[in-house]
Formats: structure tokens, C-alpha cells, sequence
């Protein structure tokens, strides 16, 4: 299921990374609803274009000023991640 859009990447120096971007998600009701469809672990693009299963740290949900949902997702990246693609989809597989 596809969750989220990468538009932004942040590190943060406990090792962890913040993804931001707009829900794909539509047909729920409740923020929790949103925040538990992300599990305990999703798939992510690699620069190098390859997918990932990563661990899911904390899941934060907004609804910004336009109405559109912003998802800001904290992951732990493994070791041989360069970097993870902008623009990517995250994706709940299982």
C-alpha cells in the first residue's frame, strides 16, 4: 500500500531520519487510523534506486492551512543506505 511522498529528508544526529511529505492515503477518519497504517516497518527508495525495509521509529500527522496531510516519519536508516530518494513513494508491504 502506498503511504507517502519524500519531500524532504532530515538527519538527525541520534542516528535516526525524518521523512516529510503528503499522505496517499484516503478513506479514514481518525489521525490514529493514519499513524497505524505505517506498522512497524516500511519500504523506502535508496538513491541508488534500491527498496529497503526499514524500521518504523514514530509517525506524526498534520493537516496543513490547503487541507492537504503531512506525514512526518522517523526511520532508522541502515548502515549501507547513501541516502534516500526525493520524490519516492513509502510503501507498507506488509
Amino acid at each position: 500500500m502506498e503511504l507517502m511522498v519524500v519531500n524532504d529528508v532530515l538527519l538527525t544526529n541520534g542516528g535516526q531520519t525524518i521523512l516529510t511529505g503528503p499522505l496517499l492515503l484516503t478513506g479514514f477518519s481518525l489521525k490514529s487510523e493514519i499513524e497505524q497504517s505505517f506498522g512497524t516497518h516500511v519500504s523506502i527508495l535508496s538513491i541508488d534506486g534500491e527498496r529497503l525495509l526499514v524500521p518504523v521509529k514514530g509517525t506524526w500527522v498534520s493537516q496543513a492551512m490547503s487541507g492537504v496531510w503531512q506525514v512526518s516519519l522517523a526511520i532508522d536508516c541502515p548502515g549501507e543506505l547513501d541516502g534516500v530518494a526525493l520524490e519516492s513513494l513509502v510503501i507498507n508491504d506488509l
